[in-house]
């Protein structure tokens, strides 16, 4: 319900400015990007519940977009030179959900093209390698489904096109225990 979505995002602001010197990762919390997607994904069907006061929706906006420079943006700057690693997708894709929900409602602020470009800089080298940074069977297929819920949600299918998901797939069959 979008009252009890925007008390949570209420606690995760004041949470986050509770400065803790022994919290890992920072005031938002580790890994907090990863689920960005999510967060921004719910943020958008509860844009217009009528359950919420104006107040109630821009104070939880504002907790997003804090979020989404706190965080965000300093993840795809630490990962805007790889090729992609599981962790630099989930945030990636968080900031491409993050992007897409500031450009719909707030196009006027440069917030939403610049989340949609720190994604698409970070899967347009992606999709051009059928490798992942990752050496680990279980953390490839994290990047790789990432790649393909990129495309699924912007529509470039550039990944299909030029035959690296056919690299993917075929990975996964060679690799696939049939036996289990």
């Amino acid at each position: 319900d979008a009252k009890l979505f925007a008390a949570v995002a209420k606690m995760y602001a004041d949470y986050s400015v509770k400065r803790d010197p022994r919290r890992y990762g920072g005031d938002w919390g580790y890994d907090s990007d990863f689920s960005a997607l999510g967060a921004f994904a719910g943020l958008d069907l509860v844009e217009h519940d009528p359950a919420l006061t104006d107040e109630e929706r821009l104070a939880m906006v504002k907790v997003f977009q804090r979020w989404s420079h706190a965080v965000l943006r300093a993840k795809a700057q630490t990962y805007s030179w790889l090729v992609a690693h599981n962790h630099g997708t989930f945030s990636a894709l968080g900031s491409t959900m993050a992007g897409l929900y500031f450009a719909k409602y707030y196009p006027e602020q440069p917030d939403g093209k610049w989340l949609l470009d720190a994604g698409k800089r970070i899967f347009d080298r992606q999709n051009q390698s059928g490798k992942v940074e990752d050496d680990c069977n279980g953390y490839q297929w994290l990047t790789w489904e990432h790649v393909m819920r990129y495309a699924a949600v912007t529509g470039d299918l550039t990944v299909i096109q030029n035959g690296v998901g056919r690299k993917m797939a075929d990975t996964a069959i060679i690799t696939m225990d049939n036996n289990r």
